[in-house]
């Protein structure tokens, strides 16, 4: 993959058709994620029911400091929601797809696709100058 991305960059045909490489990557990468996950009747782990229900709560009643259906854990007196902005990127999928179970998947396949697409573009740097491309 890395390979043909630096052939059309070497190639020099334009900033948008690169972009449109790139995109049309990302949408393939998040439907073939999306398809592989359909295989599976439920989630992959646990946690996943977790946090569409708690992000479908969150649609529902607003953001809440009280989690009182954990009465035999430490979230019984003092509850902080550690993956908030998870379950902030969760409401929309759930408000587009009234099946929980859906809703999560989709979730997780642009998540994924979008992480894919940002790790293919070698021009990013992030901090302590890594380089993507796989060049340190």
């Amino acid at each position: 993959m890395r390979q043909i991305l630096r052939n059309l960059e070497s190639l020099k045909l334009g900033k948008n058709l690169y972009f449109a490489k790139l995109l049309s990557i990302f949408i393939l990468f998040s439907a073939l994620i999306f398809l592989i996950q359909l295989c599976a009747p439920g989630f992959v782990g646990a946690d996943a029911y977790y946090h569409v229900k708690v992000s479908e709560l969150m649609m529902q009643q607003g953001i809440f400091d009280r989690f009182p259906w954990t009465q035999t854990s430490i979230w019984k007196d003092r509850y902080a929601d550690k993956e908030f902005l998870f379950h902030l990127y969760l409401i929309p999928f759930i408000s587009i797809f009234p099946n929980l179970m859906i809703a999560g998947k989709v979730a997780i396949a642009v998540l994924v696709g979008i992480l894919f697409f940002f790790f293919l573009d070698s021009s990013i740097n992030f901090r302590f100058n890594i380089h993507l491309s796989g060049h340190w």
